[in-house]
């Protein structure tokens, strides 16, 4: 990919280094407590600590995009060797341990997944993202340069923006989760129309559209039956 991409703008560099210096990740043993942006469900940091933190989990998803050098991330018992451009999205609740360089700067967002979730039709993406997502020229290459292009310019809109810039972020995060499910829908067969008709393929949407609303209304009802 262009590494210019990848470099930063010194004012949003500024900026971003200087809140970083503000927040500091508090651990209780393996819990994280995330310390959101005041009236926000959304921090977004410029990190370029060395510092290293165990296995831990919290309630928020975490994205991690490396700009300098390379980052270390283990998710349960899979290690990541992330390099510049790079991205992996931890899902909520999952064990996971940062494993920072001698130096480097990568961009770090948290948020809380709740905020989104709830969308009508964002119920069938949580087959892909029930579990760390790997996204690189290799794994996504029809979206790659796509999910960059919007996680850039979601570290400017949360830096710089105005009265709706928790609005605009979401509005980013949104499209990258959609990007990813579409590309991940033309990787499985089962789930791509064999035939160019749009129709076709709108209705197969619909359809799991309904079946996955249905078992998220219907889940606890099933968990709460006396098992005959």
């Amino acid at each position: 990919m262009n590494p210019t991409k990848l470099t930063l703008d010194p004012d949003l560099l500024k900026i971003g280094m200087q809140d970083a210096e503000q927040y500091h990740r508090r651990m209780d043993s393996e819990r994280e407590v995330v310390d959101f942006r005041p009236d926000t469900t959304l921090r977004f940091f410029i990190n370029s600590q060395t510092e290293s933190y165990e296995m831990h989990r919290h309630p928020a998803s975490e994205l991690i995009m490396p700009i300098e050098n390379t980052y270390t991330v283990i998710v349960g018992q899979t290690r990541y060797e992330l390099n510049p451009g790079e991205i992996l999205l931890i899902p909520p609740g999952e064990l996971h341990q940062l494993i920072a360089p001698p130096s480097g700067l990568r961009l770090i967002y948290i948020f809380d997944m709740e905020a989104v979730s709830a969308i009508k039709g964002f119920s069938y993406l949580t087959i892909f993202l029930s579990h760390a997502v790997l996204i690189t020229p290799d794994t996504c290459p029809s979206v790659y340069e796509q999910e960059v292009d919007l996680i850039m310019e979601l570290c400017r809109e949360y830096f710089f923006g105005g009265h709706l810039r928790d609005l605009n972020c979401y509005a980013s995060l949104l499209k990258l989760f959609a990007n990813y499910g579409e590309s991940r829908i033309e990787q499985v067969p089962a789930m791509r129309s064999r035939e160019s008709d749009s129709e076709r393929s709108a209705r197969l949407y619909d359809k799991l559209n309904i079946v996955f609303d249905y078992m998220d209304k219907h889940y606890n009802e099933a968990l709460s039956g006396d098992g005959r």
